[in-house]
C-alpha cells in the first residue's frame, strides 16, 4: 500500500518537518508498514531528508503526475484553501483516496458563529493596536467577508473540500463548526465527511515514570504577538508570588526579550524562572516530564501542539476558556487540566494554583494523563484513524 502526505508549501525538509503534521504522519504510516513519502513545494533545500519529494505547483495540479506515483491514498495538508483546490481535484482524478486535514478552529466564515468570526480579527487588531494599519486591515477584511469573500473564499473552499473522501478536524468544537459550514455548501453528504481526527504527536513524547516537580512550563514563539508573551509573564509572576515553592520554565524563541522583563521582577520571583530558549523537539520531553502543568495563553490556536505534547508527557493543561482556543476544551476533558473563565492574568494564575492543589491532593496522575492522551494523539494512532476513514487497511507493502 502506498499513502503519501502533501503540504503545498516550501517548508524546510529536515528532521523538524518530520516531527509534526505532514512529516510526522508520513513517518507514522511507515511505522505501520506502509510505503509513504512526504511531498512539499519546490525548491529543494540543503537539509531535505530522503523521504521528502519536492514538486512544482503545476505538477501538484496534474492528475497524471499523481497517477504516476500509483498511490492508494493521499493526506493533503492544505487547510482547505481555495488556491489549492486544483491539487485536491488532481489527486481525486488520479484515483487515489483523499484525506483533507483542516488545521482550523472552525471559525472560517461569517455564516457560522458570526460574532466569534468577526471578533477573532477584531482581537487581532487590538493586539496590534500600535500598528495603525491593523484597524484599516480589519475594516477592509470585514467588508470583504460580507460581500465578495463569501463567493471567492467560501464557495471555492467548499469546492476544495468536496474532492475529499474524509475531512479531518483536530477538536470536537472545530469539527462541529466545520460540519455546520459544510452542510450549508454541500448538505449532509459533505457534512458527513467531516470527522474528529487530532493532530499527531511524535512518539518521543511520553511520561518517563519519574517524579514531577512543582513546576509550570510554557512552550511557544514568544516573539509572536499571537502567543501573548505579556499575558504569559504577568500570569507567571502572580502565580509565583502566591506560591513560593513554584518554579517556571519558558521554552521557545523570543526568550531574550522576556529576560529583560523578568530581570525587573522581585528577586524571590526572578530566580524561580528559567528561560530556556529554542530546543530540539527531541529535547522537550525531558522538560515536560519534570513539570506538572503546561500553560497556554495564545490569542488563538487551531490545535495547540505544545499542549498535546505536554499531555502525552503527563502534564495537565491550564489556559483560558475561549472560542478561539477550541482544542483546550478537548485537552482538559479527561481530568487533565482546567480552564480560566476570563483571559486575565489574575484568573489564569488562580486556575494554576487550583490545579497545583489538585496535584497535591492526588487528583492528577501523570501516568494516567499520558496513557489517555497517547492513546488518542500518538502519530501511529492518528495515522491508523486516517486509514480507517479512507477505508484502507494498514498492511505491509
Amino acid at each position: 500500500m502506498r499513502v503519501y502526505t502533501c503540504t503545498p508549501k516550501p517548508f524546510k525538509g529536515d528532521h523538524t518537518f518530520f516531527s509534526r503534521d505532514s512529516g510526522l504522519t508520513c513517518r507514522s504510516f511507515q511505522t505501520l508498514g506502509i510505503t509513504s513519502r512526504a511531498i512539499a513545494l519546490a525548491p529543494a533545500q540543503a537539509d531535505d531528508e530522503p523521504d521528502l519529494i519536492r514538486a512544482e505547483l503545476p505538477q501538484l495540479e496534474s492528475a497524471a503526475w499523481w497517477r504516476a506515483h500509483q498511490l492508494d491514498g493521499v493526506v493533503l495538508y492544505a487547510w482547505g484553501a481555495p488556491r489549492y483546490r486544483h491539487i485536491a481535484r488532481a489527486i481525486r482524478e488520479s484515483g487515489a483516496r483523499l484525506y483533507i486535514h483542516m488545521d482550523t478552529s472552525g471559525l472560517l466564515s461569517p455564516l457560522v458563529e458570526w460574532r466569534h468570526f468577526i471578533a477573532n480579527d477584531w482581537r487581532y487588531a487590538l493586539a496590534q493596536r500600535r500598528d495603525p494599519k491593523a484597524w484599516l486591515r480589519f475594516a477592509v477584511w470585514a467588508a470583504y467577508w460580507h460581500s465578495l469573500g463569501l463567493w471567492r473564499v467560501d464557495g471555492r473552499r467548499a469546492e476544495h473540500l468536496r474532492h475529499g473522501d474524509c475531512i479531518g478536524v483536530p477538536s470536537p468544537i472545530a469539527t462541529d463548526r466545520l460540519r455546520r459550514l459544510c452542510r450549508i455548501y454541500g448538505g449532509a453528504p459533505l457534512a458527513e465527511k467531516v470527522q474528529l481526527v487530532p493532530a499527531p504527536v511524535a512518539p518521543w513524547f511520553r511520561f518517563d515514570g519519574g517524579g514531577k516537580d512543582e513546576q509550570i512550563i510554557a512552550v511557544g514563539r514568544w516573539n509572536d504577538f499571537v502567543k501573548r508573551p505579556g499575558l504569559l509573564l504577568e500570569t507567571l509572576r502572580i502565580a509565583l508570588l502566591k506560591r513560593p515553592s513554584l518554579t517556571a520554565v519558558v521554552v521557545g524563541s523570543g526568550c531574550e526579550s522576556l529576560a529583560r522583563t523578568v530581570g525587573r521582577w522581585e528577586e524571590q520571583v526572578c530566580r524561580r524562572v528559567r528561560l530556556v530558549g529554542v530546543v530540539k523537539s527531541t529535547e522537550l520531553p525531558a522538560l515536560y516530564n519534570r513539570a506538572r502543568i503546561s500553560l497556554c495563553v495564545s490569542l488563538s490556536e487551531s490545535s495547540h501542539i505544545a499542549s498535546a505534547e505536554a499531555l502525552c508527557s503527563g502534564c495537565s493543561i491550564v489556559g483560558p476558556r475561549s472560542p478561539y482556543l477550541p482544542s483546550l476544551s478537548y485537552f482538559v476533558s479527561a481530568e487533565s487540566g482546567a480552564l480560566a473563565e476570563r483571559e486575565t492574568p489574575a484568573d489564569l494564575a488562580a486556575v494554576i494554583l487550583q490545579e497545583l492543589d489538585r496535584w497535591d491532593a492526588g487528583q492528577r496522575d501523570p501516568a494516567r494523563i499520558s496513557g489517555t492522551w497517547t492513546a488518542r494523539l500518538s502519530g501511529v494512532k492518528v495515522a491508523a484513524e486516517i486509514l480507517k476513514h479512507l477505508e484502507l487497511e494498514p498492511r505491509p507493502s
